[in-house]
C-alpha cells in the first residue's frame, strides 16, 4: 500500500509541474542586435571619435542622416516578405521656430516621464518646467528626431506616449534624416533608439548615439 501511495505521489507531483516554453529568438543568429551610424556621405568630414561620439560637420545641407542595420529575422517573423519589427527614435534635443534651443535629461527611455501623470520635472536653465507647462506657453517645440509638441498635443490618452518618438516600421535597414540648422553648431545631443523584434515586438534592444554639431 505504501508503494502505491508513493507512486501516486510521484505521479501527482509530475502532473502538477508546468514546463515553461523555451525562449526562441526572432533572429537567425539567435541574438537580435543592430548597429547605427551617421551617414558621412551626407555630411562629409563627419567622424566617430575614440569615445564613440559622432562629430557631425555642417555641409550646407539642413539635415543629417542616421542609418541602421539589424540582424536578419527568421522566416517565422516575415509576413509576405515583410519583417515584423519596429525602430523608434527619440532625443534629448528640442528647439523652437524662433531658434531657441535647449536640452533636457531623459528619465525613462523613449519617454520624458518616469510616472503616468506626466509630472516629472525637466530642468530648463534655472527654471523647472514640465512638458505640460511648456505646452501651455503657446510655443511649439520640435524634437531633433522630428516630432512636435504643440498647444493641441494631448498627454492623457492611451496613445500619448507614442507621440514622443518617431518610427521606422517593417524595415531591417532603418534610417532617419534629422534637421541640422546652422544654429546647432557647438551644441551636443543624444539620440535614443529602440529596436523591437518579433510578432509581439517583445525582443528589444536599445542604443544611445551621442553627437556634436560642428562647422
Amino acid at each position: 500500500m505504501k508503494k502505491v501511495l508513493l507512486l501516486l505521489s510521484f505521479i501527482f507531483v509530475f502532473a502538477s509541474c508546468t514546463v515553461e516554453p523555451a525562449f526562441t529568438s526572432a533572429c537567425v543568429d539567435g541574438n537580435c542586435d543592430g548597429t547605427f551610424w551617421v551617414d558621412t556621405t551626407v555630411n562629409p568630414g563627419s567622424y566617430q571619435d575614440a569615445q564613440g561620439v559622432w562629430h557631425i560637420k555642417f555641409s550646407g545641407r539642413t539635415y543629417f542622416t542616421l542609418k541602421g542595420s539589424t540582424d536578419e529575422l527568421t522566416q517565422e517573423y516575415f509576413v509576405n516578405g515583410v519583417p515584423l519589427m519596429e525602430t523608434a527614435y527619440d532625443s534629448n534635443f528640442f528647439f523652437t521656430t524662433d531658434n531657441v534651443q535647449w536640452t533636457y535629461p531623459v528619465y525613462s527611455f523613449l519617454g520624458l516621464f518616469s510616472n503616468n501623470n506626466l509630472q516629472t520635472a525637466i530642468p530648463y536653465g534655472y527654471i523647472t518646467q514640465t512638458i505640460p507647462q511648456i505646452q501651455n506657453s503657446g510655443t511649439d517645440i520640435t524634437n531633433l528626431v522630428g516630432y512636435q509638441i504643440t498647444k493641441v498635443t494631448t498627454f492623457d490618452k492611451p496613445y500619448s506616449s507614442t507621440l514622443l518618438q518617431v518610427y521606422s516600421k517593417y524595415n531591417s535597414h532603418p534610417q532617419r534624416s534629422m534637421i541640422f540648422l546652422p544654429s546647432f553648431v557647438g551644441k551636443t545631443a543624444e539620440i535614443y533608439i529602440k529596436v523591437m523584434f518579433g510578432e509581439r515586438l517583445d525582443q528589444v534592444r536599445t542604443y544611445n548615439i551621442k553627437v556634436i554639431f560642428e562647422n
